[in-house]
């Protein structure tokens, strides 16, 4: 969640500031985005015990998925219960039974909406009503070489040693295609940030 040091002990909360008329008074633009998967590292994050690498536990209803939701939510934010309540009755829907696939994925993008896909689109949409230039990307490739979970997808994080060129600097790590992947990201990334114009290849 987002916090206030000692710097900054006269803001009595971060969304209080943003909402300030003052804030963002020195930005001009801002480049965000989202991978396609953002939750799926969450449960894992938060109980390491129920949720690993390759497994995770066999929810069949959505009752049971939203109660997991509100139990890893509540242990380990500050937000009020009830809060975390009403985020579970509205951000996981489907079928009273499902398959626990199903049912893990439901869990893992309402965390992922949660803590950091509305988060995002909040800032964004408080930069653009304030005339900023708002650039965002959608990132949705798995590595070849993923050590994740096939049920993780594509996770928080995943484009960050692509866009810095890791696969490049450890290609044992990596496959042919993760590597010429990093490549063509690292191309269409310095090109926007020297023109500010999309670039295709």
């Amino acid at each position: 969640m987002p916090t206030t040091d000692g710097y900054y002990q006269d803001i009595e909360s971060a969304i209080s500031y943003l909402e300030g008329v003052n804030a963002f008074s020195n930005i001009k633009e801002l480049m965000t985005g989202l991978v396609k998967d953002e939750g799926t590292i969450f449960p894992i994050m938060l109980n390491s015990e129920l949720f690993q690498n390759h497994t995770y536990p066999q929810i069949r209803n959505l009752t049971e998925t939203r109660k997991l939701f509100i139990e890893l939510a509540h242990n380990e934010t500050d937000i009020p219960k009830s809060m975390i309540s009403y985020a579970a009755e509205s951000f996981i829907e489907g079928p009273k039974r499902d398959s626990p696939l199903k049912n893990i994925q439901r869990l893992s993008q309402a965390l992922g909406d949660f803590i950091i896909v509305c988060p995002t689109l909040y800032l964004a949409d408080e930069m653009i009503a304030r005339n900023k230039a708002v650039y965002m990307y959608s990132f949705n490739y798995r590595p070849k070489s993923s050590r994740f979970g096939e049920w993780m997808g594509v996770i928080h994080y995943e484009e960050v040693p692509f866009v810095f060129g890791y696969p490049l600097r450890k290609p044992k790590q990596y496959n042919k295609q993760d590597i010429e992947f990093s490549k063509k990201i690292m191309k269409i990334w310095t090109h926007f940030a020297k023109t500010g114009y999309q670039f295709y290849s």
